[in-house]
């Protein structure tokens, strides 16, 4: 599974987008109905890249001996 999308968000804030749209075509298609709805404007945002967390291992030491 490809970690490239894009969604859609209102400018004047609101929930967090919450569509991955699998295609620009598809936001771009998505922001214009909503923009209709609501007359207010949209971004189209495109994922950049991604920030994951860093797992380190654990180890135990006896340090009592």
């Amino acid at each position: 599974m490809s970690d490239k999308f894009w969604a859609v968000w209102r400018e004047t804030g609101g929930a967090a987008p919450s569509t991955r749209h699998p295609t620009k075509d598809a936001a771009v298609t998505e922001a214009g109905r909503l923009a209709q709805q609501t007359n207010a404007r949209y971004f189209v945002l495109e994922v950049v890249g991604v920030v994951a967390p860093v797992k380190f291992p654990v180890a135990y030491t006896d340090i009592a001996a």
